[in-house]
């Protein structure tokens, strides 16, 4: 009796939820699209201008990577390189740091955007006016009620099959982030993925192979190649110089040797690139709940490089330790290695738990009070049609520098998922990001945030087509705080505003399929693993 209402009352909960997150979605998405008509109107009747900016793109003379933050390339750029000294302000201390800049002039006129610059945007609108008449043709591919398989923590490690097989695969993801700031360099400012927008993107492309360990077949492998614009970051550090041959190693995702360990209940050992251990989003936004990530995961490791090793003490407790080049897993700041761990623990069918920890030197000074310190951790609750989840990050790290002052950064998530069948789902995420030293971000801010995601799949046999419509609103404070905007600030400065909206379209296409080791190839659409 106790068990039937229980029931119940969940089933209840769940539809109330989904319907929530539905009305929810539908509101934002009408009122971006009606201020994106309105945004396009006014730009048709707005008069050009003059426009002259400099912006200082500043980077440690050390390092030899490209920063992040600069200007498209164009006819109308003059650089120079200079050097300069800035001060970076930690709390209530100061610190200079010897950078390499480049002066960059943007001179000349700046005409109103053309509505050619938008015609990407009408191209949409049939597209979502399709959707409904797509969701109907899915039911003769898959079935209404079937889930995707929510992504994977390293620690939840896939049942040893019976007959273990090759797998492979690969995904091209392209999107237009239109940003209603309309940025002169058309920067998300201090992102490391998805961070180019109001303009069309590859943002990443890869094909994969890989085999999984059994007791039958105790050695595994996987291989990733990947390319595209969030390639070009998301592994290097803003405060240290570059791993030598990194130019080429971020073109390889996971990509390593494992093996089954005969010990006890079979110890797992894994050496080379793996999928980070920290966070809740992965790299590749196919297996995330929306296109874009939060800012937690992009200001930590998304890929790791060392080796991890991964024991079951019991069915619902897994424990697992690593050991990993550094914080980042392209960047070479010093040759003492980073040492963490895991403890994962799935109480119920419902709950999952994790906590991991993270410490080593990120600095040219590898004593151990400069150490880094990072702490992660992530419960998730899965319903039949929702999963929510909540994450918190802390990490620190005292600078050596004058003052040593001490940096403090933080960040937490709560994403909400609800499938509504047909191939339709919704995700609302609201985030915070502190970054009280900038020394996760490169500025001192206290970022707020909330994601809106509309999704459709339509898998068909081994291919799997996802489009998401996203809406996403950032808010930005703090002394060195804001998003790029269009137009500069005086005294050579490109222009910061507090708030960002962006309106998306991401499209991505997969295609997995498996051989087993008897000839017999499987396929189907892989609908939404996980695994960071």
């Amino acid at each position: 009796m106790m068990q039937a209402v229980q029931g119940n009352f969940v089933a209840s909960a769940e539809r109330i939820a989904v319907l929530t997150m539905c009305v929810m979605a539908v509101v934002f998405m009408v009122w971006f699209l009606l201020r994106l008509f309105l945004d396009t109107k006014t730009m048709i009747a707005k008069p050009a201008f003059e426009l002259e900016t400099t912006a200082f793109l500043c980077e440690p003379s050390s390092q030899n990577h490209k920063s992040q933050e600069v200007l498209r390339k164009s006819d109308d750029l003059i650089s120079s390189s200079v050097e300069v000294k800035r001060v970076h302000r930690y709390g209530s201390r100061t610190a200079g740091v010897l950078l390499k800049c480049q002066s960059i002039r943007v001179t000349g006129q700046k005409t109103a955007p053309s509505i050619r610059k938008y015609r990407g945007w009408f191209l949409i609108l049939p597209l979502l006016a399709s959707l409904p008449v797509l969701g109907e043709v899915s039911n003769f591919v898959a079935s209404e009620n079937q889930e995707p398989t929510i992504r994977r923590w390293p620690e939840e490690r896939p049942a040893q099959p019976s007959d273990p097989h090759w797998q492979y695969g690969g995904f091209l993801d392209f999107g237009y982030l239109k940003d209603f700031n309309d940025p002169v360099n058309h920067l998300f400012r201090s992102r490391g993925t998805t961070f180019h927008v109001n303009e069309w993107d590859v943002d990443m492309g890869a094909i994969y192979l890989k085999k999984a360990v059994s007791e039958s077949s105790r050695w595994g492998t996987e291989l990733t190649l990947q390319a595209g614009k969030d390639a070009q970051v998301f592994g290097f550090s803003a405060t240290a110089p570059n791993l030598p041959g990194s130019n080429w190693l971020r073109h390889l995702g996971p990509t390593n040797a494992s093996y089954l360990a005969p010990i006890g209940k079979g110890l797992t050992v894994q050496g080379g690139i793996f999928s980070s251990l920290i966070g809740y989003d992965s790299l590749y936004a196919k297996d995330n709940f929306t296109y874009t990530r939060p800012w937690g995961a992009d200001m930590t490791p998304y890929l790791m490089l060392g080796v991890n090793a991964s024991y079951p003490v019991t069915n619902k407790f897994t424990v697992t330790g690593f050991v990993i080049n550094g914080y980042w897993h392209l960047a070479d700041a010093n040759s003492v290695p980073s040492i963490g761990g895991q403890l994962g623990y799935k109480p119920t069918d419902h709950w999952t738990l994790k906590q991991t920890v993270l410490a080593g030197p990120h600095q040219s000074d590898t004593s151990p009070e400069f150490w880094r310190f990072l702490s992660d951790g992530i419960a998730e609750w899965k319903g039949k049609r929702v999963t929510t989840a909540f994450e918190y990050i802390v990490g620190t790290e005292k600078v050596a520098t004058i003052g040593n002052p001490h940096a403090l950064w933080m960040s937490s998530q709560l994403p909400v998922h609800g499938v509504l069948g047909r191939g339709f789902s919704v995700t609302v995420r609201p985030e915070m990001f502190w970054d009280r030293d900038g020394r996760t971000t490169g500025f001192s801010q206290t970022v707020k945030a909330n994601t809106t995601s509309l999704e459709y799949r339509l898998p068909y046999r081994q291919l799997n087509a996802i489009v998401r419509l996203e809406h996403r609103v950032d808010n930005s404070r703090g002394p060195a705080g804001g998003f790029f905007n269009d137009g500069n600030a005086g005294s050579g400065v490109v222009g910061l505003t507090p708030t960002q909206n962006l309106l998306m379209l991401g499209v991505i296409l997969t295609f997995d399929s498996s051989i087993h080791h008897q000839g017999r190839t499987e396929s189907g659409p892989k609908l939404l693993g996980h695994d960071r």
